[in-house]
Parts: C-alpha cells; structure tokens; sequence
C-alpha cells in the first residue's frame, strides 16, 4: 500500500489509536481490541518491549487490510528502518529528525514527525514530512492549530 492511501485510510478512520504497554502481550492485545471496536489505525510505539516482534506480528495479522499499522516513538533512523522491516505503513515521531524523514521517503512510507515551534514544522515540511504532529499537544491545546 503506498503512502497516499495509507494517509487515506487515516484520515477516514479520523482517530489514531497510540498503543503503550509494559510487555508486548499486553500491546497486542490492546491493538487488536482497538481494531476490533472500528479503531482501524493503531500505532505501535517504540517504548514497548519487543515493539519489533509486536509490529511484525500486528502486521502479519492485518495484511489483507483490515487495519492500518504504523510505529511509533520512533526517534532515530535506524528505529524506522527497523519499523519498515517489521511491517509498519507509517512512522511517527515525537521530534522531527530530517534523517527519519528522508529514509521514510526513500522508502515511499507515511512519515509523521512531532514538531513545536513554527520553525520545526516549516524545517519538516521542506525535508519532505507527509504530515505534522504538533508535540506534546497537551501544552497548546487546540488554539495553536490555525
């Protein structure tokens, strides 16, 4: 699946369920009851133990479409690869790292880094970001988005 419709599955599913556990049991079954109640975007963070073997696992059972899975946490570029390799349709992070950015679309992967300042988000936009997250969020509220 290319990056355009996995920004479409996205946005039409209109909520982003961020998977954080203490095992990768417990992220698994998490994930699959998000999908199961119609939250068909699940992102899988890097702060879960063995989020490689989750992700993989994760993608594997939802390959035919059911869900659109995506990493998260992911701070460095050697994570996203390892996100890529393990089946992840998209990658978010809580920073913009231009060196994420660029392997995500050397890859031709949905590549969503955390900005704060106008000057983050304008510096991810020209490296290529396919979309912004306005991180932490809950330091703004909704009056920043304008």
């Amino acid at each position: 699946m290319d990056k355009e419709d996995v920004y479409g599955r996205i946005a039409s599913c209109g909520v982003v369920a961020v998977i954080r556990a203490d095992t990768g049991e417990a992220a698994l079954r998490i994930a699959e009851a998000c999908i199961s109640g119609g939250i068909t975007a699940v992102e899988l963070t890097f702060t879960v133990p063995f989020a490689d073997q989750i992700l993989r696992e994760l993608a594997a059972r939802h390959k035919g479409g059911s869900a659109t899975v995506g990493a998260g946490t992911v701070l460095d570029p050697e994570t996203a690869r390892i996100a890529l390799l393990s089946g992840a349709q998209y990658v978010v992070s809580p920073s913009f790292n231009p060196e994420v950015v660029r392997l995500c679309n050397r890859y031709r992967t949905l590549c969503v880094p955390g900005v704060m300042t106008v000057g983050e988000a304008v510096a991810a936009m020209e490296a290529g970001a396919d979309m912004l997250k306005v991180f932490p969020s809950g330091l703004f509220g909704k009056a920043i988005i304008k």
